[in-house]
């Protein structure tokens, strides 16, 4: 699978203006972690991290966020808000595991 590019969003010089999204540099592996979970589903939170092969301003990093399972389970959803994303992940061990391997793979990460 091909590697995801660093994406940047701004926000134009014009008011009111929708913001913009460009591919700023591209990126290779980083840490991943994979934790599976059985409650009332089988399934896997799974976080992936791409460290950008650029610097400054094209510099970056890529967070893939991933929940696999037989099908009942919540996947993870992102929602853009003005400055930035949420993130959410619902059901409790489905957030419990997302957690524990984003806290794993980012403790792992070497910018």
């Amino acid at each position: 699978m091909q590697t995801p590019s660093v994406i940047g969003r701004y926000f134009p010089d014009i008011p009111g203006e929708k913001s913009h999204k460009e591919a700023r540099a591209p990126t290779s592996r980083g840490p991943s972690v994979f934790i599976p979970f059985e409650l009332h589903d089988f399934g896997s939170s799974k976080v992936e991290t791409f460290i950008s092969l650029d610097v400054e301003d094209r510099g970056g990093i890529v967070l893939r966020l991933q929940i696999d399972s037989t099908g009942l389970s919540f996947l993870p959803t992102a929602i853009e808000i003005d400055d930035g994303i949420e993130i959410h992940i619902a059901g409790e061990v489905e957030a419990e595991t997302f957690v524990s391997a984003l806290r794993l793979a980012l403790d792992a990460i070497r910018i």
